[in-house]
């Protein structure tokens, strides 16, 4: 987000719409596969471009919205594996 904000400070127009639909389909892509997206009205070209370029407060409110649930899901996904791994250990001894 923060290398999108300073492209739109330094780059023209059209550069920056082009380098933020990559981000858009890229930043897309790991929300739908975390099941946080699930149609194309939950996650905008708009959403990004306030994460982008809106007060503090919206990007306060976007970064809990799409960037703590997947972040906790793949924390629990790695506590779990572990968890695995130590059962297997204990019954192995």
């Amino acid at each position: 987000m923060a290398a999108l904000g300073r492209l739109k400070e330094t780059a023209s127009e059209d550069e920056y719409a082009r380098e933020k639909a990559k981000c858009y389909k890229g930043i897309r892509a790991l929300y739908e596969r975390f099941g946080m997206v699930l149609d194309d009205k939950d996650f905008t070209l708009m959403d990004l471009e306030f994460m982008v370029s809106g007060c503090m407060k919206n990007k306060i409110v976007y970064a809990i919205h799409y960037a703590l649930p997947p972040l906790a899901k793949d924390l629990v996904d790695k506590i779990n594996q572990d968890h695995q791994r130590i059962e297997l250990l204990l019954i192995a001894a």
